[in-house]
């Protein structure tokens, strides 16, 4: 690249903020040199990194894909910094999709998070492949409004039902899905029975039954519809009497069965694990619960850092944007419960052909 008519000499590298950072690239292009001290670099060279991503990391060969570079050219360190810039969507029919969110957070806590609870709507598990893709494309609109560059879908059943055609109607977005852990839970059950706790959508969906088949013939699995479940977690809470006589119910049969594995298949169901140990009859040690929160969080960060760069980082990291058509009351409790208390709640407008809702903050007591 020519340098521009008048170059100047920066003390600092105006990126990672060091002093001789990195080794210079032997090359003279403007992509692959570092601009650490005594580097003459331009004001439009200057121009041309992201505001967000100055003081985050060096131009160096390995960083060189925040001004366009290949994913293929970033070093682990810059991968992580470019995904902490990210703005990530979350979805959920309500608030089991925060169990996810925790998960997400701990894994990248500088990312932006949008998240989505569509309670006014829930539960989703009951409905038809109709219902469900229908709002589940409502929500990835105005996450995608919102300037989300990923989207997690944090619903067993809407990843079930709905995820393929999202990636279909944005195939330049990537999409995140959740499905149940069948696989981890056989090995750790290591020939024993292997109880799944799902919704009705997700047990009955195309995709659960291919992830079925997928599995040896010999597998032990009781499969166990929840219906009512999620609903009662989400309106009632995880300690009122109708959850837990629920959860009561729908064990009954696993520990019959004498299930000491068992696959939690809605992000609703973490919010009860110590009510489902006790009516497993098992304690925490007898009993594993396969939560796939963790394995997404890690997926995600993977894509995340793999984006190509645009320019639009984020510049407020760390900050997570709740938005709810239910009860914010009910969103600020379990969220608390998940380590994500003191965040502003928006109102999330239960019209169905409504992208832009309107801005009211609802925030947890001092």
């Amino acid at each position: 690249m020519a340098p521009a008519a008048t170059p100047r000499t920066a003390p600092l590298c105006p990126v990672c903020s060091q002093a001789n950072g990195c080794v210079p690239a032997a090359s003279g292009s403007f992509e692959a040199a570092c601009w650490c001290r005594d580097v003459t670099i331009s004001d439009a060279a200057l121009a041309r990194i992201p505001p967000a991503m100055r003081g985050q990391a060096c131009l160096c060969p390995s960083c060189a894909n925040l001004v366009g570079a290949s994913a293929d050219d970033m070093s682990n360190s810059t991968r992580a910094q470019a995904a902490a810039a990210r703005r990530i969507g979350v979805f959920d029919s309500g608030v089991g999709g925060l169990t996810v969110l925790a998960a997400l957070h701990r894994r990248l806590p500088q990312a932006h998070f949008t998240y989505a609870a569509d309670s006014a709507f829930a539960p989703y598990g009951e409905r038809d492949a109709s219902y469900v893709l229908g709002r589940s494309r409502w929500l990835s609109a105005f996450l995608l409004a919102q300037g989300c560059e990923l989207i997690v879908v944090a619903c067993n059943t809407a990843t079930a039902l709905a995820i393929a055609a999202l990636r279909q109607q944005w195939p330049s977005i990537p999409f995140v899905g959740i499905e149940p852990a069948i696989k981890p839970a056989l090995a750790a059950a290591r020939g024993k029975p292997v109880g799944v706790l799902a919704t009705p959508g997700t047990l009955a969906s195309p995709k659960f039954q291919a992830l079925l088949q997928a599995q040896s013939s010999d597998a032990d699995l009781l499969l166990q519809p929840c219906p009512g479940l999620a609903e009662a977690i989400e309106n009632r809470g995880p300690e009122a009497a109708e959850t837990l006589a629920l959860v009561e119910r729908f064990c009954t049969p696993l520990r019959a069965a004498g299930c000491t594995t068992v696959v939690l298949g809605c992000t609703h169901y973490p919010l009860v694990a110590p009510a489902l140990r006790e009516a497993l009859g098992r304690s925490p040690a007898e009993a594993t619960l396969l939560d796939p929160a963790d394995a997404v969080a890690a997926q995600t960060a993977r894509i995340a850092a793999s984006l190509p760069a645009t320019g639009q980082f984020s510049n407020v990291r760390g900050q997570i944007d709740f938005w709810t058509n239910g009860e914010p009351a009910t969103l600020l409790r379990i969220a608390q419960a998940c380590g994500l208390d003191g965040r502003a709640i928006h109102q999330l407008s239960p019209a169905l052909h409504h992208i832009a809702p309107s801005v009211q903050a609802h925030r947890s007591p001092p």
